[in-house]
């Protein structure tokens, strides 16, 4: 679920907080109860207006309404909490993600120290043969050859 999947699944929940003020607009509904048999004239004293409060929130869209869908299980206050919760553990998912990539980003880093201090001890080696394992090694831990075969 994405976060404009999330906010709009909280517009939609607010309906249904007993917390929001509701709409001051009544609904106005106009009902013929009026039998089959009862002439055109007599339809009149059948007719009945009923007078409803808006039941959604103050400043909703769309147009009022005197009953709302139902929510059913598991409720306004278990959805909300579990919006919070998926919002909560998405900014945890976030700070690690940034931990993880700064820490790959410093052994990077390291592993770039390692190899230029080789290297440099490989320009001051007194023989051929141990600049050539030192310039080996360098290009080896370069590669990564130097970790475990679990760690790759």
């Amino acid at each position: 679920m994405s976060p404009r999947d999330l906010l709009a699944l909280r517009v939609r929940l607010q309906e249904y907080d007993p917390a929001l003020p509701k709409c001051r607009e009544v609904v106005v509904e106009e009902r013929d109860f009026s039998p089959d048999y009862a002439s055109e004239e007599g339809q009149a004293e059948w007719q009945m207006t009923f007078r409803h409060p808006c039941c959604r929130p103050e400043g909703h869209e769309g147009p009022c309404r005197n009953t709302r869908l139902i929510l059913g299980w598991p409720g306004f206050s278990a959805l909300t909490a579990l919006l919070d919760e998926i919002e909560r553990l998405r900014a945890i998912n976030t700070d690690l993600r940034f931990m993880v990539d700064g820490l790959e980003t410093a052994a990077h880093e390291e592993r770039a120290a390692v190899v230029a201090w080789l290297l440099g001890r490989a320009d001051l080696a007194c023989d051929a043969e141990t600049e050539r394992v030192l310039v080996s090694e360098a290009r080896g831990i370069e590669r990564g050859e130097h970790r475990r075969e679990e760690e790759r």
